[in-house]
């Protein structure tokens, strides 16, 4: 039989399956600190975990209050953690003036 592609195929990942407790506290600490935005994708890249633990300790964050659940669907969620930066309010008056004239 003839192969009809010559395509590269993808070099599979060992990631873990099994967590002991230590690295397991680890994990759920240090998923806040990810960034902005946190994914499932995010977790497994960075601690190298098959996606279904990512998804239990996505779930166990959000139980804690670590993260809050910006979007969630049945293949794909996103999250932020929990405490953010409040921006900064914007002056009204400074900005009418930069809006309004011009030279």
């Amino acid at each position: 039989m003839q192969k009809w592609t010559k395509g590269k195929v993808k070099e599979k990942s060992d990631n873990a399956v099994f967590l002991d407790q230590a690295t397991h506290d680890k994990i759920l600490t240090a998923i806040p600190k990810i960034g902005k935005h946190i994914s499932l994708t995010n977790v497994i890249e960075k601690f190298k975990v098959v996606g279904s633990v990512a998804r239990i300790l996505l779930r166990k964050a959000v139980a804690n209050g670590s993260i809050k659940a910006a979007e969630e669907h049945s293949k794909q969620s996103l999250y932020y953690p929990a405490v953010t930066i409040a921006e900064k309010p914007v002056d009204a008056k400074a900005a009418d003036t930069k809006k309004g004239k011009k030279k």
